[in-house]
């Protein structure tokens, strides 16, 4: 799918910034904001073979 587009049977998440995405179906878009740091935390100490 092209971005800023979405079929009807498709649900696409789309980072819009470091803490916003775009939950985009062909009937709607709606923009949320999310904190997303503890997973990126997460993921960062687990790249490095720390688990947390």
């Amino acid at each position: 799918m092209p971005a800023r587009t979405a079929s009807v049977a498709d649900v696409h998440l789309e980072q819009d910034s470091e803490n916003t995405y775009v939950i985009r179906t062909a009937e709607f878009t709606h923009r949320l904001n999310s904190d997303l740091s503890t997973e990126r935390n997460l993921i960062r100490t687990q790249k490095r073979g720390r688990v947390a």
